[in-house]
């Protein structure tokens, strides 16, 4: 939040808020936020009503259960609640605030000002309990009454702040019919931010005419075996003049206002899901706009799967040189400036990706009965598909934990979804020897299943190395800093 906090500075301070500034001042700051927007935009409102939300409860979370694990905030809400933690007025208040902010990250979905009060309102009640609870200062018992009436009806900051503040939230747009003219423009907008911002590499991305012809095949045909989920979050667009609308901007100029895309496979009869890439702008990649995305994609995805029978996210993660990270963890030389610098780059910024989903509540890495990576492999796509065929990592996001309880079964089940479903399911021409290829490198694969679990990223053991996982990317991205390297280690 460190980049919205001069924006904020320029806010004005609600007083029915001030009992959070002395020491909670980073939940002070989003709550504030949220009660200046609530009369003049009701989306910024509950957004930021939402992510106050969430701060409140991992901060509860964490002193209660004494753990930092990775939860959303739904499911904060529900453990809560289950361990009688937190009442049930704040589970219900909780619950209008989750669900006016998931709501207004919707273009379609009608956010008024009554959402933006209530979620206020809620808001007010859940801190007040807070600070009484949890704060060193004495607040009374009884609190005063939230009155919407005295939060601001306009404000006095230049048009260029807001901006800028409300691109820090984006909205999010779902494409699915390339026939309605709305979708057909964003969905060419996105393709330069596609190929030039977050896939420059060709041999990283699937082709965008790919995509286009699944999403014409498979959504606009009304499939009964395949979704093609393409999400898009971006700042709203800001019209120059009246004349200045969606219906006239050329592709070119609405790109600058994408911030984050999203593309997925969602196999309707088996409720598997393939994560073809999720890229975010990388200054917002640890920010709460963040989860609420990759939250209102996984909505999305519920609301196509009938009977809530989704099990999961799988996607695959480039794999990387641990014996190379190991060597530039132990040694006391300087990176930055040596002939490894490009090296250790390329490798950290697969690490630092493989890192950031692992840490995330209920994703899971395909290892083998050692506790080594699973040679997991992905046929050729190109000609000659053998040269191709190359080695990834293999993860797994489940909607359902209960599946864990035998890992074995499952990751055969989902290498089966992969090679038998989404592989052969292709909507372009294939290259020479393709099902061939898929064939024999799925019987190559299952034979090597038998003990493979679905691990932390603790579980992952490095051969020949006193490092795991975690230990190994906390001491190299100690180093990164140190040597000013952070900040090129950008994750897609």
């Amino acid at each position: 939040m460190n980049q919205l906090r001069s924006i904020q500075e320029e806010l004005p301070q609600i007083a029915q808020f001030n009992f959070l500034k002395e020491e909670f001042p980073q939940i002070h700051e989003i709550a504030n936020s949220a009660a200046v927007f609530v009369h003049i935009d009701y989306r910024t409102a509950c957004l930021h009503a939402r992510i106050a939300l969430e701060l409140i409860f991992k901060f509860v979370y964490e002193r209660n259960v004494h753990s930092r694990d990775q939860k959303t905030l739904g499911q904060l809400c529900e453990y809560l609640k289950s361990q009688e933690i937190i009442e049930l007025l704040t589970y219900t208040q909780a619950g209008f605030i989750i669900v006016n902010g998931n709501n207004a990250a919707h273009e379609k979905k009608v956010i008024t000002v009554n959402h933006a009060i209530k979620s206020a309102r809620s808001l007010y009640n859940i801190t007040y309990s807070f600070v009484y609870k949890y704060g060193s200062n004495s607040l009374p018992k009884t609190q005063p009454d939230f009155d919407p009436d005295a939060l601001p009806k306009i404000l006095l900051i230049p048009k260029q702040t807001i901006a800028k503040y409300k691109q820090s939230i984006g909205s999010i747009i779902f494409i699915e019919n390339l026939d309605d003219q709305k979708h057909l423009l964003w969905f060419q907008s996105s393709k330069k931010v596609y190929e030039e911002v977050f896939f420059p590499n060709p041999s990283d991305r699937l082709p965008f005419e790919e995509i286009e012809k699944r999403i014409r095949k498979y959504n606009m045909q009304n499939s009964q075996e395949w979704y093609e989920l393409y999400a898009i979050l971006h700042d709203e667009y800001h019209q120059e003049d009246e004349t200045d609308t969606e219906d006239n901007v050329h592709p070119d100029e609405l790109s600058n206002y994408i911030i984050g895309m999203g593309y997925f496979c969602v196999h309707l009869s088996s409720g598997w899901i393939f994560a073809n890439y999720l890229a975010i702008e990388h200054t917002l990649r640890n920010e709460h706009p963040v989860a609420i995305f990759y939250e209102n994609i996984k909505e999305k995805i519920n609301s196509k799967i009938k009977n809530s029978k989704a099990k999961g996210v799988v996607f695959e993660v480039a794999p990387m040189n641990f014996d190379f990270l190991v060597k530039i963890a132990e040694s006391s030389t300087k990176v930055s400036g040596s002939d490894q610098e490009d090296e250790f780059i390329i490798q950290m910024k697969s690490f630092r990706r493989l890192n950031w989903f692992i840490k995330q509540n209920n994703v899971y890495i395909v290892l083998d009965k050692k506790g080594s990576i699973f040679p997991y492999v992905q046929p050729g796509m190109d000609d000659p598909v053998q040269e191709h065929t190359q080695e990834l990592f293999l993860m797994i996001e489940l909607f359902n934990t209960d599946l864990k309880n035998d890992s074995q079964e499952l990751v055969e089940e989902i290498l089966v979804f992969l090679y038998d479903d989404l592989f052969m399911s292709g909507s372009g021409e294939r290259a020479k020897g393709y099902e061939e290829n898929v064939t024999q490198v799925k019987q190559s694969v299952l034979e090597k299943i038998n003990g493979c679990i679905l691990g932390r990223r603790e579980d992952l053991i490095l051969t020949n190395s006193e490092y795991n996982c975690k230990n190994l990317f906390n001491k190299l991205r100690t180093k990164s800093i140190e040597e000013k390297m952070w900040d090129r280690l950008r994750l897609l």
